[in-house]
């Protein structure tokens, strides 16, 4: 039997669905998800996620698609990268260091307020 820790990674890791029909691109759903699961505590602080490879054929994307979402959530502090080792969530969070809530990722919203 898996140790707990693996089973829960797994079970996490199967919520995640990209719609290709969605108003967002596949990297901003793949964030948002992982964000959402790691901030749930289903993907507790240390974990190791899969390799970006293996994700993006669990999910039936892109390599690119898996590894530009995963940039954006190290920029974001959500993920850690350990080299030769591994991608992590982070021990301590963006919102446990900022006491606030994540904004959605709506690519509308970052436009408009660019040109606006």
């Amino acid at each position: 039997m898996p140790p707990q820790s693996l089973r829960r990674r797994k079970t996490a890791l199967l919520a995640l669905a990209l719609e290709r029909d969605a108003p967002t691109t596949l990297q901003q759903q793949l964030c948002e998800q992982l964000r959402e699961i790691i901030l749930a505590g289903r993907l507790p602080p240390g974990a190791r996620l899969p390799s970006s490879r293996a994700l993006a054929a669990e999910l039936g994307c892109s390599r690119n698609t898996v590894v530009t979402a995963f940039d954006q959530l190290l920029s974001e502090g959500y993920l850690e990268g350990q080299a030769g080792s591994g991608t992590y969530v982070c021990r301590v969070l963006p919102e446990e260091l900022l006491g606030v809530a994540p904004a959605p990722a709506n690519a509308d919203t970052a436009s408009s307020e660019v040109s606006g």
